[in-house]
């Protein structure tokens, strides 16, 4: 069965599950963004990649964990991986898809970035509460200059955790969602930054990673 692994950008997770699924971008952000990101054809390419393998598509990984053993689950998602996603999880389920499934919400040029906290493997029988999220940002460093370089998100959603193990341990926290516009994001490797408690949380994007952003 295909779970839904990105949060509704203004919708409450459903605690702690993390899905394959695609990003929903709510009608308000898709207006007030306006542009839309891919061809025609890019499209069709969605949605062929999603129905020949059956898999998302989005940039995943995690921050650096802390003294807890908690760390932040990053996976990032662009209109070309929504697409993808959709369209895999269709083939999944035996039911068509297309083209015409494809909505103005799914072309909008956002990327929407879901970090949740995590410490299952770690945890035992004991009962954890993780830091709770409460922004995320951008950051690289200009070659050049050597300045660091941040970028805001336009919209930011916070929701519940709750993780639990086999062994009857549990970990609550609490987790963010965060849209930034395609065309804003820094042109060299950066950084993802969850900001929970009094730390930072961080996942680098590498050139590599790059592709897994549309």
């Amino acid at each position: 069965m295909t779970i839904r692994r990105i949060a509704t950008l203004l919708a409450v997770v459903a605690a702690g599950l993390q899905s394959t699924g695609w990003t929903q971008v709510p009608d308000s952000v898709a207006a007030a963004t306006g542009a839309q990101s891919l061809t025609a054809a890019e499209v069709l390419a969605a949605i062929h990649l999603g129905r020949s393998n059956r898999k998302s598509f989005a940039f995943r990984g995690a921050t650096g964990r802390d003294l807890d053993n908690v760390e932040f689950a990053v996976v990032a998602q662009g209109p070309f991986g929504r697409i993808v996603s959709a369209a895999a999880e269709a083939a999944e389920s035996n039911q068509p898809y297309s083209a015409d499934s494809v909505t103005a919400q799914m072309m909008a040029s956002v990327l929407v970035i879901d970090a949740r906290p995590t410490a299952a493997d770690s945890l035992g029988h004991s009962m954890l509460r993780a830091p709770p999220a409460t922004h995320m940002f951008l950051r690289s460093r200009r070659a050049a200059q050597g300045d660091l370089v941040t970028v805001q998100p336009f919209s930011v959603r916070t929701f519940a955790v709750s993780q639990s193990n086999l062994t009857g341990g549990r970990l609550q926290g609490q987790g963010i969602t965060a849209a930034f516009h395609l065309t804003g994001l820094p042109a060299e490797e950066f950084e993802i930054v969850v900001v929970a408690g009094d730390r930072e949380y961080r996942r680098v994007v590498r050139a590599r990673d790059r592709e897994k952003l549309r």
